[in-house]
């Protein structure tokens, strides 16, 4: 007696259809269906499709670059003028050698003036109120004649309804044409200005120089001036309080010939002549700090050095045609790679029935039809 059963489905019929079939006329096609789901492309399926279709993935990336380095020709090149200075700070607190070595290499200034820091300078080149100095500055004008010469303002011609609008959007647009960089270590400002003009980016970068060093020397003079009359009032103070003390002492002596026997006449006479030299010596402060004000006030030594005056560039900064090709060409070579396995899995899922394709089919109709009208 076989144990093979004689009845029941087949082996054959046991299995699920998993070949995906075309709906029939007018069927919906939400209603779920069984298909064969569209296989992933593998590495080596990639490499085969790119061997046989070779001329798109080469032609592809070549013509971006030969675009790319086309355009690069063609827009207006970009030219970059530097410039570098050091400031000259003046430690008010003298710090330990090794501490202070260890902060100047994280960039921190420990006992110098808050506004020799080359943060400080950094920070003023790109402020709002040098900016808008340097816009009503006379510069080349891009025009035929080289004597010719306008404001800023006018040869970059920020658009606007009135004079603010216009300033702020200058303003704006010259603040992205400026970069600074420090070097904590070397405490050297460099200042880097963008303009279409080689002389005009020159002139800027120079110009903003200057202005710096203008208003590091007008605050010095500033703060000169304000503590040279401070000093003068608290001068003319210990002054009077001296003489007060000198007349006390001189009344004393007087009324007081022999005082060398009697220990209090004596103790008095110390505590009369500690009050002189106390207003003495506070005198002879306020004069050295007076002394010392009224130099700063007039010295219009500059405490910023220049290292490198900003010259003519010779060659633009952009656009680098060499790296505009190399990015077109690799955008290029992955845009034809994408768009080969896009082909491929477009035509798989047709070949396989795909539900997800007939949906396409379905969706992309309408589209053809409006293309076809517009």
């Amino acid at each position: 007696m076989s144990d093979t059963p004689t009845d029941g489905p087949s082996s054959s019929q046991e299995l699920p259809n998993r070949r995906s079939r075309l709906p029939e006329a007018g069927e919906d096609i939400s209603r779920p269906l069984h298909y064969q789901n569209v296989s992933a492309a593998t590495p080596l399926e990639v490499l085969n499709i790119a061997i046989r279709r070779w001329r798109l993935v080469f032609a592809l990336p070549i013509a971006s670059a030969l675009l790319s380095l086309l355009i690069s020709y063609i827009v207006s090149p970009t030219y970059r003028a530097t410039t570098t200075f050091t400031p000259e700070g003046r430690p008010a607190v003298k710090a330990p050698t090794s501490l202070a070595g260890l902060a100047s290499l994280a960039g921190i200034s420990l006992g110098g003036d808050p506004n020799q820091s080359p943060l400080f300078y950094a920070e003023l080149v790109k402020s709002r109120e040098l900016l808008r100095q340097i816009l009503y500055e006379q510069f080349p004008a891009q025009t035929a004649t080289p004597t010719d010469s306008a404001l800023l303002l006018d040869i970059i011609q920020p658009r606007g309804r009135n004079l603010e609008t216009r300033l702020d959007r200058g303003v704006r647009r010259l603040s992205k044409a400026i970069l600074v960089d420090v070097d904590n270590l070397t405490s050297i400002v460099t200042i880097k200005v963008d303009a279409r003009n080689p002389t005009l980016a020159q002139q800027i970068a120079n110009r903003l120089f200057q202005k710096v060093n203008a208003f590091n020397l007008r605050t010095r003079q500033s703060q000169a001036r304000e503590r040279r009359r401070f000093a003068e009032e608290l001068r003319d103070s210990a002054n009077a309080s001296l003489a007060r003390a000198e007349a006390d002492l001189a009344s004393w002596l007087r009324n007081n010939r022999i005082y060398e026997t009697s220990p209090q006449l004596l103790f008095e006479r110390q505590r009369l002549q500690r009050q002189v030299d106390l207003r003495q010596e506070v005198f002879l402060t306020l004069s050295r700090e007076l002394v010392t004000a009224r130099i700063e006030e007039v010295n219009s030594t500059p405490l910023i050095t220049q290292i490198d005056p900003a010259i003519v560039p010779v060659r633009p900064a952009r656009p680098n045609h060499v790296m505009w090709a190399l990015v077109a060409l690799l955008v290029g070579g992955l845009v034809g790679i994408v768009a080969l396995l896009g082909a491929e899995h477009l035509n798989r899922a047709r070949s396989e029935g795909s539900r997800d394709y007939l949906e396409f089919e379905k969706l992309v109709v309408p589209l053809k039809r409006f293309v076809g009208k517009a």
